[in-house]
């Protein structure tokens, strides 16, 4: 695995504090966190594939199915939250965002104060941007949860779900 590399990229952005050595280290991230769900996916295939049999015949899936076809399909999900840590800092910021815009309603505004409303738009955009991606996780997992826990029994509609959505998966270069 790379991580040696990625840890080394992240240091050298924090030292050099440029934009373009902090894009470099987010290039390399996204190109290690691919890898890494690639590995992940690739080691658990051929289980998964063991499921999708299993559904196709028919048969209810059992709860390590259901643990496996969890992690392939929101795992990722589940891990982000679990790591983040700053939700509620967000939410914070947003409302005082919201509250310093709401000082520019009806208002003619000079040049000086349309640049400081960028500044204050851009970075309320790069808030509500993370808040979306956070809540977009949380929506994906309860989904899943519906979708799996809709009742207690297995009809052909749910199974027929799970097989498109693991056999998109296992088709898909980009699991």
């Amino acid at each position: 695995m790379e991580i040696t590399r990625l840890t080394s990229g992240m240091s050298t952005a924090r030292d050099r504090m440029s934009a373009d050595a902090f894009q470099q280290s987010a290039t390399t991230l996204g190109g290690v966190r691919s890898h890494v769900r690639e590995t992940l996916q690739s080691m658990t295939s051929d289980q998964v594939l063991r499921v999708l049999e299993r559904l196709a015949s028919r048969q209810e899936p059992s709860e390590e199915d259901l643990a496996l076809v969890r992690m392939w399909i929101v795992g990722d999900a589940e891990s982000y939250l679990r790591q983040e840590n700053n939700f509620d800092d967000w939410l914070v910021e947003y409302e005082r965002l919201e509250s310093v815009l709401r000082t520019y309603e009806s208002r003619d505004c000079s040049e000086t104060e349309l640049l400081e409303l960028t500044g204050i738009l851009e970075d309320a955009l790069r808030v509500a941007h993370d808040i979306a991606n956070y809540l977009e996780k949380h929506e994906r997992i309860e989904q899943f949860e519906t979708a799996v826990r809709a009742s207690n029994t297995w009809d052909q509609g749910r199974r027929d779900v799970l097989l498109q959505i693991l056999r998109g998966k296992l088709e898909s270069p980009n699991r």
